[in-house]
């Protein structure tokens, strides 16, 4: 008996220590991963004219810059991420210098409230007065959330039960045009209104917010858990019409961001609803993500999980294009920040603690020096090696705002659970 009791002390101690390890380890991951966001966004805010908002690293090695306007295009559905960096490096370290940087990129950005163009004014806002209404609640980020809601709801279709991505689409090949498009990305986009339904408790955001997600569930998930990238409706009878894809490697492929998206946007669905069908939905595509075949040992992604797999694709795809095909930090990012949520809200501790790995590994290879600019480099950004768009030739292996937002958001998450 007292073999066997000090067998299982001794056990218990040595799972203390490796826990303890463990936490040391992850806290030393997340203050290296915000001294170097200081450090590079200090040289960002310093470099970058008030009323511009850094997006990615054009062709010619130079920042490119997006101003807070809405344009019709969508080319600036980025720009919040920038205050949204601030405003996490406010909330890790506490430094009233942070706030004020960030309060001044937020207010210049309050336009967007009336952004009716197209869907993103979700990231738009959330990612900036939503981060600012966290940290330091008041009336006015109150306010522009809830009119930004308002502007939000007039691309919304009681026929078909979603929000319209963009007004218009064609593919790649120019073979197929829809004027009802949806990406998953606009799943992200519902953060707004059931915020706005929260602070206001008007459910005129509230049942489009369901619809929408409802519809999604239902029509671009497939039943391994990968996510279609567009789903095309029929905009007077409410019917799919066809299941394609924009930035992905083909129509049947799982490009990576979406998939991040898709594990992201049902976890804060479910955040919001405690709907379990939201939550089943977050797990079937998490679980595609981190156990995928494809996925790499890092478990940085590729910038889509299926390349080479299909056919059915209408851009130029050259399988000699690239040395080794580009990762996509970004996607990483953004699933390490919604593992590290949905991992609260499964019941299963071994499955809450398989997600929690999974995310802790994610930054892990991000804080790494393959992947974490040094200091001044990366034209300021602190992630590298993320990609817009493969088939338009959009900012393939470069940085951008958004990698670098999601991975401080996942930093904080990680704190919050040491």
């Amino acid at each position: 008996m007292k073999v066997f009791l000090l067998n299982r002390a001794a056990t218990l101690l040595l799972a203390a220590v490796v826990l303890m390890s463990c936490s040391a380890n992850e806290q030393r991951l997340v203050e290296k991963g915000f001294e170097r966001a200081a450090q590079q966004y200090e040289l960002m805010y310093e470099a970058t004219p008030l009323g511009m908002y850094p997006r990615t690293v054009n062709n010619s090695g130079e920042t490119r810059l997006i101003g807070a306007e809405p344009l019709k295009s969508g080319a600036n559905w980025t720009n919040g991420f920038y205050p949204g960096v601030l405003w996490m490096l406010y909330a890790h370290t506490g430094d009233v210098q942070w706030k004020a940087k960030a309060e001044n990129v937020t207010r210049a950005l309050e336009v967007q409230k009336n952004q009716i163009y197209h869907h993103d004014i979700g990231f738009i806002i959330m990612a900036s007065f939503g981060k600012a209404y966290e940290y330091c609640p008041s009336e006015y980020y109150k306010n522009v959330i809830v009119h930004a809601a308002g502007s939000q709801l007039s691309r919304f279709s009681e026929i078909t039960g979603t929000t319209k991505s963009w007004d218009q689409w064609t593919s790649r090949g120019g073979t197929y045009t829809t004027y009802y498009p949806v990406i998953i990305d606009n799943l992200m986009n519902l953060d707004l209104l059931f915020k706005a339904y929260e602070l206001t408790g008007d459910e005129k955001f509230l049942k489009p917010a369901l619809s929408h997600a409802d519809k999604t569930m239902a029509n671009h998930i497939r039943e391994d858990g990968s996510a279609f990238h567009l789903v095309a409706y029929n905009p007077e009878t409410g019917e799919v019409d066809a299941r394609k894809t924009s930035q992905g490697f083909s129509d049947s492929s799982a490009w990576s961001r979406g998939q991040a998206w898709a594990i992201y946007g049902f976890t804060m669905c479910y955040r919001f609803t405690k709907k379990p069908e939201y939550l089943e939905t977050a797990m079937k595509a998490a679980d595609f993500f981190i156990n995928h075949k494809n996925l790499p040992e890092d478990s940085i992604p590729y910038w889509d999980f299926n390349i080479g797999e299909f056919t059915d694709y209408e851009w130029a795809y050259d399988p000699e294009r690239f040395e080794e095909e580009p990762r996509d930090a970004s996607a990483a990012a953004a699933t390490a920040s919604a593992l590290l949520e949905l991992k609260n809200y499964v019941d299963d501790p071994a499955k809450a603690q398989q997600y929690r790995d999974a995310a802790v590994k994610m930054l892990s290879s991000l804080a790494s020096p393959a992947y974490m600019a040094e200091r001044g480099e990366n034209n300021y950004y602190l992630l590298m090696h993320s990609v817009a768009s493969v088939p338009h030739n959009s900012s393939i292996d470069k940085p951008e705002t958004y990698a670098d937002y999601y991975f401080l958001e996942a930093l904080l998450k990680l704190k919050n659970d040491l």
